[in-house]
């Protein structure tokens, strides 16, 4: 069902409406629809009211203004302005381009998420691809806003939102309801760069635009949560050899690493289950014991029966060492 996108320019060929055609005069209407619903262009309809159009938005009757000085427009009627004029007409010829077409190109799948670690920042991202959707069907529905329609295109079980935006972009309220309703949505951002011709507008919708988002995808949100999940878990590795790091600082400046720093080379090594010490023979019946790290339970009875000669080194008989490195399992590196 999906597919990489293809050039524009091999789906305007086809095209019912010239690619040349204006969408707009700046803020002059150059498109209306007639009693029937059909898209009619200002210059190819009769002047004044006998155009029989009106205005997709409010629905008002226009006028078709064929001047021979200014060029040609629709008014309304009433000569009231419609906000949602210009935005109506996008959508009513885009929901044709499409159904023309036969194709919508979908934006691509993007997502980053950061997190700042205790060591470095943490960034997970992802991103597929623009694609192609063939839709089953290509309508127009007054879902989000009362005066203008939106895009609806049906994809098997699924229905496509697609919404132009040319004064403001969709709020979140409006993003919340399109959830709550099981909707995808595409928004096409036009706020800043409105397209001037019919060709242009077919660009977007085909091709791969930038103006063009996501606004709801559910896998998009999926994958969100998977990001987010792993920037925890990196964050709580980073967590770790902070503490790590921490801990070996710590251990650097204190004075039982002195000490190890200055044991001379007839020290030795030792391993318990849960740490490691330095033993010297200091003396015929005497040996000096310092901790490196762990070894709480030997720690706590060295502190408990042995002379203390820094933080963590003790000096014991050698009788009281062979029982404590039996007792304790120290066995030599």
């Amino acid at each position: 069902m999906e597919s990489e996108p293809t050039r524009p320019s091999a789906l305007q060929d086809n095209l019912e409406y010239p690619p040349e055609l204006v969408l707009h005069r700046g803020d002059m209407l150059v498109w209306a629809v007639d009693a029937s619903g059909t898209l009619r262009y200002v210059d190819h309809v009769p002047n004044g009211k006998a155009c029989g159009c009106f205005c997709p938005a409010c629905r008002e009757p226009l006028i078709a203004r064929h001047g021979q000085i200014l060029a040609h427009s629709f008014a309304h009627d009433s000569r009231a302005e419609c906000r949602w004029a210009h935005e109506a007409i996008l959508h009513h010829i885009a929901k044709h381009l499409i159904a023309k077409g036969g194709v919508f190109a979908v934006p691509p799948r993007h997502v980053v998420v950061r997190r700042e670690g205790p060591i470095r920042p943490i960034v997970q991202e992802t991103k597929s691809p623009a694609a192609i959707v063939r839709p089953d069907s290509v309508g127009l529905e007054n879902i989000l806003f009362k005066h203008r329609p939106d895009i609806v295109l049906g994809v098997g079980e699924r229905r496509l939102l697609v919404e132009i935006a040319v004064r403001n972009k969709v709020r979140s309220e409006k993003r919340a309801q399109l959830t709550a309703r099981g909707y995808a949505a595409v928004e096409i951002d036009l706020t800043r760069d409105r397209p001037e011709t019919v060709g242009d507008l077919a660009a977007i919708l085909f091709g791969d635009d930038s103006r063009k988002q996501w606004l709801v995808n559910g896998k998009l949100d999926l994958e969100r949560e998977r990001l987010e999940q792993a920037c925890e878990t990196a964050f709580e590795e980073q967590v770790r050899e902070y503490a790590e790091r921490e801990e070996a600082k710590r251990f650097a400046r204190s004075p039982v690493a002195q000490l190890v720093r200055t044991v001379p080379a007839d020290a030795t090594r030792f391993r318990t289950p849960d740490g490691s010490l330095w033993i010297r023979f200091v003396a015929s019946n005497e040996v000096l014991i310092v901790v490196e790290d762990g070894a709480r339970d030997l720690l706590g009875e060295l502190r408990m029966i042995a002379t203390m000669r820094a933080d963590n080194a003790f000096q014991v008989s050698k009788s009281t060492w062979v029982r404590l490195q039996r007792t304790y399992e120290a066995t030599p590196e």
